[in-house]
């Protein structure tokens, strides 16, 4: 089967699970279920961008175009700093692109891509406001609706009982209402409450401690390594993306999610909707904390097969 073509927005250094997520896609590229044409920046930390081509790097992965926010970004930092210092070479300092020329490249050069994105949605909505350009004579919608097969979103909360705000919609709320509005593909949306609970990252910790990227890290975000791991909402997410629901997940029925002024989601069922919502489904003799927890060593499977091939136990 030829392999999917993924393009990856994250905002690296804001939460760990990115990093897990990366650690998942070297493995699925690996296994030649994926090939990683791109990955945007959806941060604004200056490491940010080296410590994704060092996560890649080390776990033996080809290093795609690397694309930043236009507009520069509130940092959110937690570990890209210490990585890149511990891990990283002069070539994971290289420049940067322009995020929308790198995923309009990326497009271009692609047929039935999959976009990913695990952070906030600045660069997906700014490709969709993209004008033609050298790269291509298709504006963004008509570009995405051309070469794109679907879009995977890490985003929002469609449990009536929660009232907060997603983080990653929280970040920049006009920019998940123009993706909301605006995207001509199917959406795939991925809520808080189905990654949370997913905990990985533990055999990485006990058996690595501060010695990958990927357990350095998990270590250096706030509460992780006493709970043993993190919440695991980008990695699911990534995971869909390449691979679908497994076993691990179900999609709603199609409709239409809207996002309102202060950034919260709802779903509304539409035979004709492009949207679906991600979910944890019911499996007879399980709990749901057993089912979550199946999901979560697949994730760290994948994640230590590829980390065992390109380090070793200090």
């Amino acid at each position: 089967m030829k392999p999917i073509d993924l393009i990856f927005d994250t905002d690296v250094g804001s939460d760990c699970d990115d990093m897990m997520a990366l650690a998942y896609l070297a493995y699925a590229q690996r296994e030649g279920a994926v090939q990683l044409r791109a990955v945007t920046y959806s941060n604004g930390v200056p490491e940010g961008p080296a410590a994704i081509r060092t996560m890649l790097r080390t776990l033996g992965t080809p290093v795609p175009p690397i694309g930043i926010p236009a507009t520069p970004m509130k940092p959110y930092e937690h570990y890209c700093r210490q990585v890149v210092s511990r891990f990283g070479t002069a070539e994971d300092l290289a420049p940067t692109e322009n995020a929308v020329k790198v995923l309009r490249r990326a497009l271009a050069q692609s047929e039935n891509a999959v976009i990913c994105a695990v952070g906030a949605m600045t660069n997906i909505s700014d490709l969709l406001k993209s004008l033609p350009d050298e790269i291509s004579p298709l504006n963004g919608v008509e570009l995405v609706h051309q070469k794109c097969a679907k879009v995977v979103l890490m985003a929002g909360i469609f449990d009536p009982a929660v009232t907060r705000i997603e983080w990653n919609i929280h970040l920049d709320v006009a920019a998940a209402q123009n993706v909301a509005k605006s995207c001509p593909v199917p959406v795939f949306w991925l809520p808080s409450e189905t990654g949370t609970d997913i905990i990985t990252g533990g055999p990485a910790l006990e058996k690595y401690g501060e010695d990958t990227p990927l357990s350095l890290s998990f270590c250096l975000f706030p509460g992780v390594k006493k709970k043993g791991g993190r919440h695991s909402w980008d990695p699911v997410t990534a995971m869909y993306a390449v691979e679908g629901c497994r076993d691990f997940l179900t999609e709603s029925r199609c409709g239409t999610v809207t996002v309102d002024g202060e950034g919260r989601t709802a779903f509304l069922p539409d035979a004709n909707g492009l949207h679906r919502v991600l979910t944890v489904p019911e499996q007879p003799g399980l709990t749901q904390a057993e089912r979550k927890a199946l999901v979560a060593a697949y994730i760290d499977g994948c994640a230590m097969k590829i980390m065992a091939d390109y380090f070793t136990v200090h």
